[in-house]
């Protein structure tokens, strides 16, 4: 999971403050100005390196910095932010302005404070750092004057995951405003409290609330992030889920989207609601059949079949054969990638299409040996232990011999709930869907 909010996901360009094309009187006259102390400064024929520090240039400075003073705090800020490169413009000038700038911060508005923070990732900037803590120091001692949905998400996003206190003022504020928000902004700010693991329930159920009164305009990205983060943040909403829903399969169906745009979207959607153990048979069995037609990869494969595991549900169109192909298909997952492997030969075991063969290949101590391996898949093994006590419980693996059974529980480490490793797999499974565009 992200440890800050910084990130360069493309669609956050969405919540910047559109630049405003028309010039600024002051600004204009500002540059008229330091044109003409910039020609009377090259007329004394100094070095660039001293002229502003000669004697000769005292009047100049003087006349400079009363120019600058002179400024308007919004004329500063479109000069700082908008700043082109003109010769008029030397180092020199450029730290006056930044000075005077940061001394009239206090008088910019939250939507323009917000925009200077935002600069921070263009190169044609490059202001100080300084003037970005400045800034975000301004808008923390100012959060009840932000009364944009637009601005609350951009700064959730923005925001570093220290400034805890900021951030349970902005939740404080998107429960203000939440009824005055589009469906776009109510479903990032789900998205951006699910990427920092923030579940603030008041929050969420008026997020719900006022995402099921509206129609899920969203593109299949958003429709995609909207699930995983409702997964993520544990959030069953009837309302919200059956629209969700709803939208994907119209996605899906109406074939108006690239194949690629589909596959990524289905297996995220499908896992998501396996974690929220949400069955949807028409869904669940319009996703087996999206499946074998877009070609998707093994883990996706294993993404439907565990989360047909967690729901308890095999559409008749899959059967135990059409499954156990399935496995056929992604068996290279057990040389390959071992946790995978093991997720589907859970999934099999839980939905009574194990065989002794699938069984056998994780129970191998040379399986178990490449899962020691990788501490990271080890512990991960120990998380998911639980599974192979489902082997036991549900009696399904026949033809097992008594010392395999044995076998199993050396594997099975003591205390580890369903609840655990719930969590450990809504958390894990989030790496490859945190790719998808904001």
């Amino acid at each position: 999971m992200q440890q800050t909010s910084k990130s360069s996901l493309p669609e956050m360009f969405e919540a910047n403050v559109p630049v405003n094309k028309t010039v600024d009187p002051d600004v204009a006259n500002f540059f008229r100005e330091i044109s003409v102390i910039h020609e009377k400064i090259m007329k004394l024929g100094l070095e660039p390196s001293t002229r502003w520090q000669h004697t000769s240039s005292v009047e100049l400075v003087a006349q400079l910095h009363e120019t600058v003073a002179s400024l308007a705090p919004t004329a500063l800020f479109h000069i700082v932010i908008d700043l082109p490169p003109v010769p008029e413009i030397d180092d020199f000038v450029k730290q006056l302005l930044l000075s005077e700038f940061q001394k009239s911060m206090r008088h910019l508005s939250v939507a323009q404070l917000l925009r200077v923070v935002q600069s921070r990732d263009r190169r044609d900037v490059g202001l100080d750092q300084s003037v970005y803590d400045s800034a975000m120091h301004s808008l923390q001692q100012r959060w009840v004057e932000i009364k944009s949905g637009r601005d609350i998400v951009t700064l959730l996003y923005i925001a570093s995951d220290d400034c805890t206190h900021f951030l349970d003022r902005l939740e404080d504020r998107a429960l203000d405003l939440c009824d005055r928000m589009t469906v776009k902004e109510l479903y990032r700010t789900v998205y951006c409290l699910a990427r920092r693991r923030r579940r603030n329930s008041p929050l969420l159920r008026a997020l719900m609330y006022c995402l099921d009164r509206q129609e899920l305009d969203l593109n299949p990205v958003h429709l995609s992030n909207l699930a995983f983060a409702m997964g993520v943040l544990n959030v069953r909403d009837q309302g919200v889920t059956e629209k969700l829903i709803k939208a994907v399969h119209m996605y899906v169906e109406s074939r108006m989207h690239p194949p690629n745009v589909v596959r990524h979207m289905l297996p995220s959607v499908v896992q998501s609601l396996g974690i929220l153990r949400w069955l949807d048979k028409r869904f669940m069995d319009m996703a087996v059949e999206h499946f074998l037609r877009l070609k998707v990869d093994s883990s996706d494969w294993v993404r439907l079949v565990r989360t047909l595991a967690w729901v308890n549900y095999l559409p008749p169109q899959l059967g135990k054969n059409g499954l156990v192909d399935i496995v056929r298909w992604i068996a290279p997952l057990s040389q390959s990638n071992s946790m995978l492997w093991l997720d589907a030969v859970w999934s099999c075991c839980v939905l009574d299409s194990l065989t002794s063969e699938m069984a056998a290949s994780v129970l191998s101590p040379e399986f178990v040996a490449k899962l020691e391996g990788d501490d990271t898949s080890f512990h991960l093994l120990r998380d998911w232990s639980f599974a192979f006590t489902v082997v036991w419980s549900f009696n399904v693996v026949v033809n097992l011999t008594c010392s395999v059974c044995c076998s199993v529980f050396v594997l099975i480490p003591a205390g580890i709930s369903d609840d655990h490793v719930f969590c450990s797999i809504a958390i894990n499974s989030s790496s490859r869907h945190e790719t998808r565009n904001f």
